[in-house]
């Protein structure tokens, strides 16, 4: 049983309920004058207009009997829910707090009172605890037995909860005091400070506050702000709270400005016995707005003189702020006019009725598709270009407009702040731009020059149509990516393209470097040169990659003949002792061949020979002739030659040369480089004789070589004629083998069968004549598959376009006999069209298909599968395969006898059996045939088989 104690003054309180309600004289007389059917009605209609909870409970269960509406109000029940119900069936959750006062007094018949008793209650599906003083009488019968309880109470909780929150607060409030980051000190009535916090002492540099203690408050700020502390003052005594923000100096000196809130400090009767004042400390919030006004003055000075227009709007479209700029360009005279504009929707009109406004793509621009109206609509920046119409002069200018949202704390949008900037000549700029840009395609097209661009942040290439082209792609294609551009370059190349890229990065120059590309579409490969120079920010930092690309494959094969030409001229000009030079007209800058310097007499090493070194070390008397020779070459456009001595500077020998030269000339018909050769002559001229008679013994060499030479093309048309009579031979030998030779197979096959209807034979005769019919039959086989084989030439007809779908439907019909018998599924996937020779290649078909029908497994029908798909030659493992093609792969494969892994390539090989004649029939000629048929084609043929489980070939065929 838990024991509650009481204070007098929760006893009164309580008799001072029972005494208000129940115990009322007058009602209680009342109560006397009448039946006792009407004092039941005047006792339930006392009780539940009674202000106080008021509920009687019958015996030990705690039967309901009287409750009023004050009780069920407080419990959350209705009527229903309780009455003439055990109390706690009902109410369950008043059981831990009433139960054991209860049951206490129905066993021992005292009354008990209680005060701020805590009961769990159920409210609105939550559980609240509240707080009650509580009369609980017993209910006597009239032997003096207790039958019932009756309850009186009064719900306290807001009274406790209260009482609660103010012991917390004034122990909250202490603790603040000293918590606080400001300053709060607590002032007397007469203004002089009794308490200070540690941080305020430590704000205002007090060191002993025992020296600043009983100081006259309104003091310390000074002649200045002293009168403006005393009326702060004055208000608290009349119980009013101000504030106000004054310069006031430390202890030590230092000036500091504070907001000061004053506030009185009231007894619960009423009257202020203390007042609190809370300094904070706001000298920097106090520089800071000084600087933002600073800052605002000269934010406004600049917009009032930038170049753009600036305007400043509310969430609602409201101009809050706008410069003169913007007013001129919305048509007015004024900021001020503007701002005097209230009505969005009516300023809206206006405008209007002044400007066409257009969009970028010359339509009428809708009021809500201005940058403003789309940052005020979505909270985030926006960028419209606009073009403004002047409805009476029709002069015309553009704006970009730029629009940035302002938010709050909360992160609402408030305000949005729009600058437009006019870019009329940009834009008719770009126009020319555009122009220029489409002449410049014009002409890059022209030239066969590809141009693009790489985004070097987000690696976005733009290609132009023609650089695609270039690459192999369709001129036409948006996915094409950086990874399209430079995978197909080729990997040897690769690394040199990347550093010369990379150089221009670095040094922030124009980098050209040349490399091959496999084309995308064909695979050739194509000799490429790239020009190219990175394009920078403000910051440095490289933006945009952007360049030119030529094809330069001709003129590389042009270049690698010159080498060769070049070459071949030197090692011939070496060979002959023959020293070539170039003279510049102009410069009179001499280029020399090192024979030529060795011939001269000079080190072939040197580069600072002159054309007065060349002419220089002639012999006097042969300088003359030999310019004279020069000149007149000049005056009449021609060759000239001449002979001439000249003495070598390191031997002082003196050589006899020849030189051979001619003028070229430019496009104003000036002559520019003289070029030519020399040729030592020394020995020429010591020994002409010799050289005569070794010349007359060439020739005659040279009369015997030509006979012999016609002797031998004699021999040849000979053997021609021959070859030719051997052809004929052959095409005759042919027509023989297949009318001639197959002539006599037919009689004997004729006659033997006349012979065996004819006439009757011994069961051994008859097994010989059945082996002479056999054999011919092998023998006439064979002979056609010969007739086969020699006639599939690749010349037979010319290629055409065959559609293979249609191809093996033929072959089908020509089998369909044994397809029928055999039960036979063939199953053919959509097959190509390609070029071929239309016969081969149902021969091809007709060879394969019946290949796989004759050698099907027994008892097993069988099952044809005839696919395509296409392979790279990169991909496929065999000798004859192009790396740099792409194939029809087409696949045959069966469920047939198959074969062993080491017969795939003999089995191709003419009169191959890889099988008895009396298990198969066949000449071993059917797949020869076929692999003769692909090689026609251009392709190979690859066999697979595997033991009682299937063949598969697959025909590799040129994609073009």
């Amino acid at each position: 049983m838990k024991i509650y104690t009481f204070n007098q003054k929760s006893l009164s309180s309580c008799f001072d309920i029972i005494m208000r309600t129940l115990l009322d004289l007058t009602a209680m007389r009342t109560l006397l004058d009448l039946t006792a059917e009407q004092k039941e009605d005047k006792f339930q209609n006392l009780i539940a207009q009674a202000p106080v909870l008021v509920a009687t409970f019958i015996g030990p269960e705690f039967i309901v009997a009287t409750i009023n509406k004050m009780a069920l109000d407080i419990w959350c029940k209705s009527y229903e829910d309780v009455i003439n119900k055990p109390l706690f069936a009902s109410s369950p959750e008043l059981k831990a707090g009433l139960k054991n006062i209860l049951d206490y007094i129905y066993q021992t018949g005292e009354p008990f009172i209680s005060n701020e008793i805590p009961v769990e209650l159920k409210r609105l599906g939550k559980f609240d605890k509240v707080y009650f003083n509580s009369v609980y009488q017993p209910l006597l019968d009239g032997d003096k037995k207790i039958y019932g309880i009756i309850l009186i109470g009064t719900e306290i909780t807001e009274a406790v909860n209260a009482l609660k929150e103010v012991e917390i607060s004034e122990l909250f409030n202490r603790s603040v005091l000293e918590s606080s980051p400001d300053c709060v000190k607590v002032l007397d009535l007469q203004g002089r400070i009794e308490y200070m916090n540690h941080n305020g002492l430590c704000q205002m540099e007090i060191d002993d506050f025992s020296t600043f203690k009983n100081t006259d408050w309104t003091t310390i700020f000074g002649i200045d702000n002293e009168l403006l502390a005393r009326a702060s003052i004055n208000k608290a005594l009349k119980g009013e709270s101000s504030k106000f923000t004054a310069l006031c100096p430390t202890a030590k000196g230092n000036p500091k400005w504070w907001d000061v809130v004053v506030t009185p400090l009231c007894k619960t009767e009423g009257y202020v016995h203390q007042i609190l004042s809370v300094s904070r400390d706001v000298t920097e919030a106090k520089k800071a707005e000084q600087k933002n006004i600073e800052a605002r003055e000269l934010f406004e000075l600049t917009l009032h003189n930038v170049p753009s227009a600036v305007y400043h709007i509310n969430n609602k479209g409201e101009i809050l702020y706008l410069n003169q700029l913007a007013a001129e360009q919305m048509g007015y005279d004024s900021m001020e006019e503007v701002l005097n504009e209230k009505d969005v929707y009516q300023f809206r009109q206006k405008i209007d009725e002044k400007f066409d406004i257009l969009n970028e793509k010359g339509q009428p621009l809708g009021a809500d598709e201005s940058c403003s109206s789309i940052t005020l609509k979505t909270g985030k920046p926006a960028e419209v270009v606009i073009k403004f119409i002047n409805k009476k002069t029709g002069i015309s200018f553009w704006l970009l407009t730029k629009s940035v949202p302002l938010l709050d704390n909360n992160g609402e949008l408030t305000n949005v702040f729009t600058t437009c900037t006019d870019i009329t000549q940009q834009k008719e700029a770009q126009i020319q731009l555009d122009k220029i840009a489409s002449h410049f395609k014009l002409s890059t097209d022209s030239a066969n020059v590809g141009v693009w661009s790489l985004d070097v942040k987000t690696q976005q290439l733009e290609w132009s149509g023609l650089h695609k082209k270039m690459w192999g792609y369709d001129e036409h294609r948006t996915d094409l990516t950086y990874e399209d551009w430079h995978k197909i370059i080729m990997a040897e190349d690769k690394e040199l393209a990347f550093s010369k890229v990379e150089e221009a990065r670095i040094n922030n120059s124009f980098y050209e470097v040349e490399y091959r590309i496999n084309k995308a579409d064909d695979k050739k490969i194509r000799y490429i040169r790239s020009v190219g120079k990175y394009h920078y920010n403000n910051l440095g930092e490289a933006e945009i990659l952007a360049g030119i690309s030529i094809d330069i494959t001709e003129q590389k094969n042009t270049e690698d003949v010159l080498k060769k030409t070049a070459s071949n001229f030197k090692l011939a000009t070496d060979s002959a002792n023959v020293g070539v030079w170039s003279l510049d007209v102009q410069t009179q800058e001499l280029e020399w061949s090192s024979l030529h310097k060795n011939m001269w007499g000079y080190d072939e090493h040197r580069s600072d020979l002159t054309f007065e070194d060349w002419h220089s070390i002639i012999l006097s008397e042969d300088k003359a002739l030999a310019f004279k020779k020069v000149e007149e070459a000049k005056v009449t456009r021609s060759l000239y030659e001449v002979e001439y001595r000249i003495k070598r500077p390191n031997d002082n020998a003196i050589r006899w040369m020849r030189a051979v030269g001619q003028y070229y000339y430019n496009d104003a018909d000036e002559a520019v480089t003289l070029t030519g050769i020399s040729l030592d002559i020394t020995e020429q001229k010591t020994f002409t004789e010799e050289l005569e008679k070794k010349v007359l013994e060439r020739t005659k060499e040279l009369d015997l070589r030509s006979k012999q030479l016609e002797e031998l093309n004699s021999t040849l048309d000979a053997y021609n004629v021959a070859l030719e009579n051997a052809n004929a031979e052959l095409k005759s030998f042919s027509y023989i083998v297949s009318h001639d030779l197959q002539e006599p197979l037919r009689m004997i096959r004729m006659f033997s069968k006349k012979i065996m209807d004819s006439e009757t034979f011994t069961e051994k005769t008859q097994g010989y004549f059945d082996f002479i019919i056999s054999a011919a039959d092998r023998m006439k086989n064979l002979i056609v598959s010969l007739i086969n084989y020699s006639n599939t030439s690749k010349d037979e007809q010319a290629f055409v376009l065959c559609n293979l779908n249609e191809i093996v439907e033929e072959s089908k019909k020509d089998l369909q006999l044994i397809i029928f018998e055999k039960n036979a599924v063939i199953e053919i996937d959509s097959l190509p069209t390609i070029k071929g020779m239309h016969f081969q290649l149902c021969q091809l078909f007709t060879n394969l298909i019946g290949n796989a029908l004759k050698y099907s497994r027994a008892n097993t029908n069988p099952h044809i599968k005839i696919n395509f798909k296409l392979s790279s030659g990169i991909q496929i493992d065999h000798p004859l395969a192009n790396k740099h093609k792409e194939y029809y792969a087409i696949i045959i494969a069966d469920n047939g006898i198959g074969f062993e892994s080491e017969y795939k390539s003999k089995i191709f090989d003419v009169f191959q059996r890889l099988h008895a004649r009396n298990e198969y029939s066949g000449t071993g000629i059917g797949l020869s045939i076929v692999k003769k048929i692909v090689t026609n084609h251009n392709g190979f043929i690859v066999a697979d088989g595997q033991l009682n489980v299937g063949a598969t070939f697959t025909i590799y065929i040129p994609v073009d």
